[in-house]
């Protein structure tokens, strides 16, 4: 995402470093996470019973997806790069035998989206995705070797448009509120010192004085 004003690891610490945000964040997912599940035929006229084995192991299958975190775990952890930073990378993990072991998520903040010529996305099996891992090029995927979810593409921009990148501004707004609000308590509103002008000194004298004063501070929060 370095071509975007706002990278993955900013939008991060945003959604980390306010608390209300992080607070929206977590009961979007506590309210996904409620929601019961199971798995049906498609074809809403089919008899279960004649799928119920299949029904059985999928269900199986699911209630570990990448053969360590529950259910559950696994859908927080996809809902927080979706709310986050729009950007959900599932990797199929392939048995010895070439089945599927495991839906592996994959930090989305380290995938790059490779473009051809036409600014497509590269049909398989050229690479459209590279991973990068402290700089360094990682692994290259096909989309047929990773999955790469978006909730909100658009157009005229390479990556998603996240609900934390849609509220910068406010929660920039919120976290210098919050900065000012703390210094009223660690601070204090009692001046370090207290500066006395000579007798002689005119209120022009003074707001020159002041004027210069301000002007050796400047900058300096």
């Amino acid at each position: 995402r370095s071509t975007e004003a706002i990278g993955f690891y900013a939008l991060r610490n945003l959604a980390n470093g306010y608390d209300l945000l992080r607070l929206i964040i977590e009961t979007r997912k506590d309210q996904v996470e409620a929601y019961q599940w199971e798995i049906v035929p498609k074809d809403a006229d089919a008899n279960a019973d004649a799928f119920k084995d299949q029904i059985y192991k999928a269900t199986e299958f699911f209630e570990r997806p990448d053969r360590e975190h529950d259910w559950p775990e696994w859908l927080r952890m996809m809902m927080e790069d979706l709310l986050v930073i729009d950007a959900v990378c599932i990797y199929p993990r392939a048995t010895l035998g070439g089945g599927v072991y495991g839906f592996d998520l994959v930090d989305g903040a380290t995938i790059t989206r490779l473009l051809d010529d036409d600014g497509r996305t590269p049909m398989a099996p050229s690479p459209a995705y590279q991973q990068i891992l402290k700089g360094i090029q990682a692994a290259d995927y096909s989309t047929d070797s990773l999955v790469y979810l978006m909730r909100n593409p658009r157009t005229w921009k390479v990556y998603g448009y996240s609900p934390v990148e849609q509220v910068i501004m406010t929660v920039n707004i919120a976290l210098r509120r919050q900065v000012s609000q703390l210094q009223a308590y660690t601070e204090g509103n009692v001046p370090e010192a207290l500066a006395q002008a000579p007798d002689t000194w005119t209120p022009s004298n003074i707001a020159d004085f002041q004027a210069w004063f301000d002007s050796v501070l400047e900058g300096n929060t």
